[in-house]
């Protein structure tokens, strides 16, 4: 199992004027031991110039930009327009970059209320979103991963849905309905710890093979925290055992998204993470970590 960061998280600095180059990012990365990188490029009206940076410090520090996320709208409140304006520079970006994967949500969906949340309709409407998008990426040779998402307004199976894809069910209808070899699963640990509580492990055997990457990072109180596994409460013995039985064949990915750490900080922090990746491979070898 290969290790890999989302190197945007560095990009912000405590001063909130000043923000890290991907080169400095991608650097420090790099001197920490990772040599795959999860990073999506500024989609802005320069966007082409950012992607080229990030090629160039990637062939720099000999490091594989492997996967990046597209953007997404439930929070951005973006117009229909300018939203697939952006969604379309990422895919053409994680092609540029020769991702292995793009992540998407599928949560492109408003009821008119909640009590007219229509899961059929949630999902003809996501996917007649996205479709464009992901059958472009897949002709670009960039595999689709649909991410495990989770209920933030009264948790799933309430009436005032806020997220389509917020129940596996809802994620197995819409892999199946792309139906394609090359659309699978990004199995974010934080969000299905969330999601699914329990029945964790159960919904990794499930998912199976259809899992082809990975958002990994930790929480506790039942919060999207991210913050790095074994600091907060997920069981990383067992899904890391569910995750070798399963088969799975790709890379770990941390995804941390919350605070600015100081520079003189920043070194320590990515060397804990590479070495709290180790550790997590070795529980997925079997091997005991104490």
């Amino acid at each position: 199992m290969k290790l890999s960061t989302n190197a945007n998280y560095l990009v912000p600095t405590r001063d909130q004027n000043r923000f890290r180059s991907t080169e400095e990012c991608f650097q420090l990365c790099a001197e920490a031991g990772f040599r795959i990188l999860d990073f999506s490029p500024c989609l802005d009206d320069a966007w082409e110039t950012h992607v080229d940076a990030a090629v160039r410090a990637a062939e720099k520090f000999d490091i594989e930009i492997e996967q990046s996320h597209a953007p997404y709208n439930f929070y951005a409140n973006m117009s229909r327009e300018h939203f697939f304006t952006v969604l379309n520079r990422s895919v053409e970006a994680a092609i540029r970059m020769k991702n292995r994967q793009l992540v998407f949500h599928m949560d492109e969906y408003h009821a008119p209320s909640p009590e007219e949340y229509d899961p059929k309709a949630a999902l003809e409407s996501a996917y007649e979103a996205l479709a464009p998008h992901v059958e472009k990426a897949l002709a670009g040779g960039v595999r689709v991963a649909l991410e495990t998402i989770f209920e933030d307004r009264k948790t799933y199976g309430k009436t005032d849905r806020s997220h389509f894809g917020g129940t596996f069910e809802e994620l197995v209808a819409s892999i199946e309905r792309f139906n394609h070899p090359d659309v699978g699963c990004c199995w974010d640990f934080g969000h299905a710890s969330i999601g699914y509580g329990k029945e964790h492990c159960d919904m990794i055997r499930k998912m199976g093979k259809k899992i082809i990457c990975t958002h990994t990072h930790d929480n506790y109180y039942n919060r999207d925290l991210h913050v790095l596994p074994f600091m907060g409460n997920l069981p990383w013995e067992d899904l890391m055992r569910t995750m070798k039985e399963i088969g799975y064949s790709g890379n770990l990915t941390f995804e941390f998204v919350y605070g600015r750490l100081p520079d003189r900080l920043i070194p320590g922090f990515l060397k804990q993470a590479y070495d709290t990746g180790l550790a997590l491979a070795d529980l997925f070898e079997g091997k005991a970590v104490l």
